[in-house]
């Protein structure tokens, strides 16, 4: 009895708290080791050629970097707050929260044109092991969906 009493005290078997990886640093895209759809000029998902990260307890700022253009920076709050994406010409709204380890950031960019709005939904989910930060992201648009996997290499 005793010993049934103790293992209901203790909670769960093999539960813990997960940590939260830091994804802090400068990463570079690792062409080779990407999905062949995410790099090159013929990306099926585009995926930025460098990441600046600093993390803070409820806060995760990025630095977004496209070779010839200027960088995009956004803090997104890992509560599942809606952020906006400072892209000009463009309106784009993102959230994002942890999933145990992982970071899943959805995002919807609506685009205006002279023939209508053109709208496309995306979901990254971030993960960390050691120096490499792997980023799965799923992209849909009018009705076609397209997941390409970029991996990232810290530089510092």
């Amino acid at each position: 009895m005793a010993l049934f009493v103790l293992v209901l005290l203790a909670g769960p078997v093999g539960v813990s708290a997960q940590a939260k990886p830091d994804f802090s640093g400068s990463w570079k895209i690792n062409q080779a080791k990407s999905s062949a759809g995410a790099t090159g000029n013929n990306a099926k998902v585009s995926f930025p050629s460098e990441l600046v990260v600093t993390q803070q307890a409820g806060a995760v700022h990025v630095e977004i970097r496209f070779p010839r253009t200027d960088p995009v920076k956004v803090t997104y709050t890992a509560d599942g707050s809606e952020v906006a994406v400072p892209i000009p010409g463009v309106t784009e709204k993102a959230r994002a929260a942890w999933d145990g380890d992982r970071l899943v950031i959805t995002a919807r960019r609506v685009v205006s044109t002279a023939f209508g709005e053109f709208i496309t939904d995306t979901k990254e989910i971030w993960t960390r092991t050691g120096d490499v930060l792997t980023i799965q992201k799923t992209q849909s648009s009018e009705g076609l969906s397209e997941t390409e996997t970029a991996v990232f290499d810290r530089s510092r």
